[in-house]
């Protein structure tokens, strides 16, 4: 428990205030108090030697202003300050009520905040890691009809918040909010005086709320506790629910630079990009086009819309998270070093398209193939390879040409294939699905035990042998589950610039196939909402299905070089999705589930030195012999002009050829 700290409390005479004062004495803390009327400090603190309090309205700037002076006296620094101070104001219709009390609401409420907060910060010492936590919840993130005046000034107060914590971060001040639930305090009287006419819903819902009982009102102070205490100093800017925040956990504390650097606990607009595929966003973008001309559509976010299709999600523990972050990690570092392996040493000859960023979906699916299964990839395919439970090293090996390599060497990255686990990439766009399709059919019609999978980007569905397969998906009733990566960008070139529609799934639903829309980034969600969908196309009860994947691609769209360079999309879109990392989700999802940092750490280890034998062994391996070869690929049935042609003379090779020199791809 942290100690010794100087605190001002602004609303201490009452409610929670109180309460937080008590208990904050008790932990030995140095307590400089204020509110409107001294007579209950007087009562409760007359004679402590630790604790000071005078009378304050912190809705006027001259007190406020001569109570930091007197604390200015007396202490230092300051190290926290808590703004306890709250008043519901007027109850009812919001143009029935007085003006002046809903001025004066927001005058105690937001104002008298502010106010505290300016004058506290100057005695805040950096090295100290001072403090600021203001209480507010209530309206701040729901309307409150009949009692707007509070509910205004609480939203506002999680604005102020924010917007000074990226103020006073260079100074190493956090701000914070803390919203502490409902708790039966002197607060709720106005409400019940104003009666039910005047109060409404908002007095039907106080009455119930009292009647059930309130909160404890030891957890607010508990989490305050926690927000004065080192556990918490590098968060900032957030609004944490005392009630139903996982703060003062261990895997909290852990995922803390996360939680700063996302919009978690946040007042985050809600628009378009957040609805994600549905058909109200696809009607209001196709609007926003109307009014204000094409534009470039920025990153969805990937929160799937709702899909009556989708069944209830699978329940994921800790070991099978683990599993999960495993290789998710696997895939990540196995595509790092090969991205450095490729720009340095020069010695892998066949263009590489890299999956970083998109992990999720192999990572996912990779514990809901069976080795009967087949998977068709398109040539993104690294990690949906390693998902097949193929070998790393044979891949590895047939990215350097090597024998050992998975095609004999002969295939590279972009015709990955491992004939014996039923796995098989192509460079041909859309190919995916017409291959898979087949096979597909020809399980159906074996009665197989067994189902097809197809993996394929958003440009294969600006080909017509997509909707040509999907059609006859559906026609059959075949075993077929359709993965469509959407990572917004075909090569290039967006998808805003590639079609009118905003919704892929829109596209593709008129063929009678299942439509689903998931988030890609997250991949223990993505893992528990995959499981019973490939659970009932196996079993033929939820018939061939399209599940759309929201990714994003952070690397270049080949090789190991950055494209970005070109323009296509900007640094900010690029940073955004990046605060969804699917790696990083995984490991913070797996804290949480209660795996030890030693079991990640184990497992990160595993994976290096897996990767880093692969890679000795394919360098280590022989090439093929060009008598094999030629036996692979040769055939005496070819067609005559096709004989002649490769039996026709070339010229002699030239290692001083542009073609023959090495250079990255």
């Amino acid at each position: 428990m942290t100690t010794g700290k100087s605190i001002v409390i602004a609303g201490a005479s009452s409610g929670i205030g109180a309460a937080l004062a008590r208990a904050l004495a008790a932990d030995g803390h140095r307590l400089y108090l204020c509110s409107r009327g001294t007579e209950e400090l007087a009562r409760t603190w007359a004679g402590s030697s630790s604790t000071f309090y005078a009378s304050c309205d912190v809705g006027r700037e001259p007190e406020v202003r001569a109570f930091f002076e007197q604390v200015s006296t007396r202490a230092d620094s300051i190290d926290a300050l808590i703004y306890c101070v709250g008043v519901m104001g007027p109850v009812g219709l919001f143009h029935e009520a007085d003006s002046t009390d809903w001025f004066e609401t927001l005058k105690t409420n937001l104002f008298g905040a502010f106010l505290m907060a300016k004058y506290a910060v100057p005695f805040m010492k950096a090295e100290r890691r001072p403090r600021i936590i203001m209480l507010s919840g209530g309206g701040a993130f729901n309307p409150l009809p009949r009692a707007s005046a509070y509910g205004v000034s609480k939203a506002a107060t999680i604005r102020l918040v924010e917007t000074l914590a990226v103020e006073l971060a260079p100074r190493n001040i956090a701000v914070n909010a803390v919203a502490p639930g409902f708790v039966a305090t002197e607060i709720h009287q106005a409400t019940l005086d104003a009666g039910p006419e005047r109060g409404g819903e908002h007095y039907e819902q106080t009455v119930r709320l009292l009647s059930e009982g309130s909160s404890d009102i030891e957890t607010p102070i508990d989490c305050v506790r926690y927000m004065i205490s080192d556990s918490s100093a590098k968060l900032t800017g957030k609004t944490i629910s005392a009630r139903f925040d996982a703060w003062g956990n261990r895997a909290f504390d852990k995922c803390i630079d996360q939680i700063v650097s996302s919009p978690l606990y946040s007042m985050q607009r809600i628009n378009l990009v957040h609805l994600g595929d549905s058909a109200l966003a696809n009607r209001l973008a196709l609007a926003v086009e109307g009014k204000h001309g094409r534009r470039e559509t920025k990153p969805r976010m990937s929160i799937p819309s709702a899909r009556t299709e989708l069944h209830e999600t699978e329940k994921v523990d800790a070991d099978t998270c683990l599993t999960l972050y495993r290789m998710s990690r696997l895939i990540r570092r196995t595509e790092e070093v090969l991205m450095e392996e490729y720009a340095s040493k020069q010695e892998m000859r066949c263009p590489m398209h890299f999956c970083v960023g998109q992990e999720a979906g192999p990572a996912a699916l990779s514990m809901l193939l069976r080795p009967e299964d087949y998977l068709v990839s398109h040539y993104r395919s690294h990690g949906y390879y390693l998902a097949k439970a193929a070998p790393l090293a044979s891949m590895i090996a047939e990215f350097y040409g090597k024998a050992s390599g998975s095609n004999g060497g002969l295939g590279g990255s972009m015709e990955l294939a491992h004939h014996d686990l039923h796995f098989y990439s192509g460079a041909i766009v859309g190919g995916p699905l017409g291959i898979a399709m087949g096979i597909a059919f020809a399980l159906r019609y074996r009665s197989a035990n067994a189902m097809a999978f197809a993996v394929f980007g958003d440009g294969a569905l600006d080909e017509g042998v997509s909707y040509e397969a999907l059609n006859l998906a559906a026609l059959h009733g075949v075993p077929l589950l359709a993965i469509c990566e959407n990572n917004l960008y075909a090569a290039h070139t967006s998808i805003a610039k590639r079609t009118l529609s905003r919704s892929i799934t829109e596209r593709v639903r008129p063929f009678g196939v299942r439509t689903v829309t998931l988030d890609g980034t997250d991949v223990v969600r993505l893992h528990s909402e995959l499981a019973p969908i490939v659970r009932e196309v196996r079993a033929g009860t939820g018939g061939p299905t399209f599940v759309e994947i929201s990714t994003y691609r952070y690397c270049g769209h080949v090789g190991p070089e950055s494209d970005d360079w070109l323009g296509y999309r900007s640094t900010e879109e690029i940073s955004e999705w990046k605060k969804r990392d699917p790696v990083a989700l995984a490991r913070v999802h797996a804290l949480q589930l209660g795996v030890s940092e030693e079991a990640l750490l184990g497992v990160e280890n595993s994976v290096e030195t897996e990767i880093l034998a692969a890679l000795d062994a394919a360098k280590k391996a022989s090439f093929p012999s060009a008598e094999w070869s030629l036996a692979q690929v040769w055939s005496a049935s070819y067609a005559p002009t096709v004989t002649e042609f490769t039996n026709s003379g070339v010229a002699d090779f030239d290692s001083r050829q542009v073609e023959a020199r090495l250079n990255p791809f």
